[in-house]
């Protein structure tokens, strides 16, 4: 099987597609009347049904220039792939039916790719061609590309500015194009944000005039609008913690960024009582891919939180805010584990897809690993070290030809095998106290011991030096959090750019010769 994580000429695989096809699109997108008790799962993204209809009939009938007919074959192709794995949520199917459903699902996405890659950079900006992209970045990130995911989101942004669409100052949408626009805004602003945190970059889109979130609406009748809701309320504590991550001059005054971190506190709390509001706790043990949806709004949660909590200046000083953000850093890891165990478990995914691991580490910053590396460092700590064990052991065993994932692992294994000879392999280690408070506010001091990064895109090779001089004679580690070169390594901002340090073999990369 070729590497499904990148994407050339050789695996082109264009499909023309039948007016039976299309239709089948409209009917699985479409919104459906139904009774005030059913549950029905339709997933949000930034197509409402009204403009995958308008689309697909457009292309039914033809008469598009070459170039929109193009764009219009990216959305209906993904779309198909969607609606194929949205009929597996409904209910089990047998081996035979989902061997064809996968097959179908791989050419129609290898078709919307093919076509992707025939977007013209003198393509005239338009509302279809900031949808086509969205839905390029998309893919990206189910292929778990991240760097091809901000690369597009940035693509759209600049051509949604083009447009004039980020001047907007109304969340109310007087007709169906105007919803379609206020659609492209929300996920453009999601992918935008999330990606270039991820990878420490500066964004693409400009401050907005409205709430982002606000242009979701919440659907009683669709547990999947709660997951994307709960997100888009993130977007701005990722704008804020990028601004502050990326700008020196905040951290020149150790007050305002004290309350900027205190601010940040109280949003994610707010957002942690939606979340606990909101969540679908009857579906949960039912519906498999329910939970793990859930598991993955978890980690986006802690992962964020955890972002935050170590921005505080005090954060290596305060016994109480170090525990904070190491238990933060724990849960989010917690709920990789889950979603990596029953991931599996599901058959339902293409071969080399993972998108629930996309849609969490390789979406999201790498904070939680980092912090937990951190107290490994800092503590020898053998439950967090046994706790990274299994998240690199989880990565490991998603590992099928994708370069992204395999570097991912690459990472993990690398911070791992750095702190190996500082864990003790015997004695008694306290179980982690996983009974939390409310999250963004203190919680009592566990029985683990501490950690914190704080925030700075410093080289990993701090991470060496950090390590050779916070060793003592016995060649464990001091369990100190006042050691200058450990101060350094707290300060190094984790980002999946480290896939290109020194630290990391080349030759893990695959078809790399040795």
């Amino acid at each position: 099987m070729k590497d499904r994580s990148t994407f050339d000429k050789s695996m082109y695989e264009p499909m023309e597609l039948t007016h039976g096809e299309i239709l089948h699109v409209i009917l699985g997108t479409e919104t459906k009347n139904m009774a005030p008790t059913t549950i029905h799962f339709h997933s949000l993204d930034h197509l409402p049904s009204k403009a995958v209809e308008r689309i697909a009939l457009a292309l039914m009938e033809g008469g598009a220039d070459e170039r929109t007919e193009n764009l219009y074959k990216i959305i209906i192709h993904f779309k198909f792939a969607v609606v194929l794995y949205a009929s597996q949520l409904q209910g089990a199917k047998s081996p035979a039916v989902q061997t064809h459903i996968r097959q179908l699902e791989y050419k129609h996405l290898s078709a919307a790719l093919t076509a992707l890659d025939q977007i013209s950079f003198l393509t005239t900006p338009s509302l279809l061609l900031v949808q086509a992209l969205i839905t390029g970045a998309m893919m990206m990130q189910i292929m778990g590309n991240p760097a091809s995911c901000w690369e597009l989101t940035a693509h759209a942004s600049r051509t949604l500015v083009a447009l004039g669409y980020h001047t907007r100052t109304s969340l109310d949408a007087v007709d169906e194009y105007d919803e379609e626009i206020l659609a492209a805004i929300a996920w453009c602003s999601h992918f935008d944000s999330c990606m270039s945190l991820l990878l420490m970059r500066p964004r693409s889109l400009p401050p907005m005039n409205i709430k982002v979130a606000s242009l979701i609406k919440s659907d009683p009748l669709n547990p999947m609008s709660v997951f994307e809701n709960i997100t888009m309320e993130m977007i701005p504590v990722h704008r804020k913690i990028l601004d502050l991550t990326l700008d020196p001059a905040t951290k020149k005054a150790q007050a305002p960024l004290k309350e900027e971190v205190a601010h940040l506190r109280i949003q994610m709390a707010d957002i942690y009582t939606l979340m606990q509001r909101d969540c679908p706790t009857h579906l949960l043990d039912s519906v498999m891919d329910i939970l793990l949806h859930w598991k993955c709004l978890e980690f986006k949660y802690f992962s964020t939180l955890t972002s935050v909590l170590r921005l505080s200046p005090t954060v290596t000083t305060d016994p109480i805010e170090r525990e904070e953000c190491l238990q933060s850093a724990r849960k989010a890891l917690e709920c990789v584990k889950v979603i990596m165990s029953t991931s599996k478990s599901l058959d339902h995914f293409i071969e080399g897809y993972d998108p629930y691991l996309a849609w969490t580490m390789l979406s999201y910053p790498l904070c939680p690993f980092f912090v937990v590396f951190c107290n490994v460092v800092g503590t020898s700590n053998e439950c967090d070290f046994q706790l990274l064990q299994s998240v690199t052991d989880g990565v490991s065993s998603l590992v099928t030809e994708n370069k992204y994932v395999n570097r991912l692992h690459r990472l993990c294994a690398t911070l791992l095998s750095l702190c190996t000879p500082l864990v003790k392999t015997s004695g008694s280690q306290d179980r982690l106290n996983m009974s939390a408070a409310v999250p963004g506010f203190t919680v009592p001091t566990a029985t683990y011991p501490s950690t914190l990064p704080s925030s700075r895109n410093t080289p990993p090779d701090v991470l060496n030096i950090g390590l050779n001089a916070a060793t003592n004679s016995d060649g464990l580690m001091a369990s100190t959090w006042n050691d200058d070169m450990m101060w350094q390594l707290f300060q190094s901002q984790p980002s999946l750019d480290w896939f290109n340090a020194d630290i990391l073999d080349p030759t893990w990369d695959f078809n790399v010769p040795k």
